[in-house]
């Protein structure tokens, strides 16, 4: 790489105004981050980080699990899935036990949804917001599914 083009990408990565941006497998910049240690994605989010648009677009893969639940458990698996997009905007501020039981109910209504829960907690976004009671739960659901 010549030293021009690795100052284009240092220019490019910079971001327009001030700060700084972060690109992986979940992109945030410095006002959605409040602490953590981005090198190792383990971050925690302020409240006002988690916009409506970041919930839909994280957990429209638990939604289409939970359409597809039986007709008699759609309706309060549908119910769960609120209550944790409900938990979940609260940010930093969100109920580590509420989170984990909604998670652990949801899982339990809709055996289908188990890997679209894994994989919405393994977004930093919601990892930086769970607390250890319901990263036990998350544990838990990946040993259902085989994985670490």
């Amino acid at each position: 790489m010549t030293d021009n083009s690795k100052n284009n990408q240092d220019e490019q990565a910079k971001p327009a105004s001030g700060g700084f941006n972060f690109q992986g497998p979940a992109s945030f910049n410095q006002s959605q981050l409040s602490t953590g240690d981005i090198h190792n994605q383990n971050v925690t989010f302020s409240g006002s980080a988690i916009t409506p648009d970041m919930l839909a677009e994280l957990f429209a893969p638990l939604a289409t699990a939970v359409k597809s639940a039986p007709p008699e458990k759609r309706a309060d698996a549908e119910a769960k899935l609120e209550e944790l997009k409900q938990e979940t905007a609260k940010g930093a501020k969100a109920e580590d036990s509420t989170l984990a039981r909604v998670a652990s109910g949801l899982a339990d209504l809709v055996p289908g949804a188990v890997s679209a829960l894994v994989a919405a907690f393994a977004n930093p976004l919601l990892a930086g917001i769970a607390g250890p009671v319901t990263k036990f739960v998350v544990d838990g659901l990946k040993q259902k599914l085989g994985t670490k």
